[in-house]
C-alpha cells in the first residue's frame, strides 16, 4: 500500500500541527513518525507532542495538555468576538 506522494514544503509552509498519543513508549511509534513527517514537510509545530501512560496519572497528563492546546491556539488564532473562553471541566 503507497501513502503516496509526501507533501511539498510550498503547500505546507503555512501548516501549523500538534498531536497527543497514550500508551506505552511501543505505541509512540506511530504519532511520532506523523509528527517527523509533518516537521519535515515544513509544519511549524504549534505545541510539543504530548504522550500519556495509563500506567501514570493519565487524566492529569491528557488535561494538561489539552489546556496548552488551547491556550497556544487561542495565542496564535485569537478567539471570535463574544466566545466562551476554555476552562476546566466540571
Amino acid at each position: 500500500m503507497s501513502s503516496g506522494p509526501a507533501p511539498s514544503k510550498a503547500s505546507s509552509a503555512s501548516c501549523s500541527v500538534s498531536a497527543t498519543s497514550t500508551g506505552p513508549a511501543a505505541y509512540q511509534h506511530i504519532p511520532t513518525f506523523i509528527d517527523e513527517r509533518l516537521t519535515a514537510a515544513g509544519a511549524t509545530p504549534l505545541l510539543g507532542r504530548g504522550a500519556a501512560d495509563a500506567s501514570g496519572n493519565f487524566a492529569r497528563a491528557a488535561d494538561q495538555w489539552t489546556g496548552d492546546l488551547w491556550a497556544a491556539l487561542l495565542a496564535r488564532y485569537g478567539a471570535p468576538e463574544g466566545a466562551p473562553r476554555p476552562g476546566p471541566r466540571r
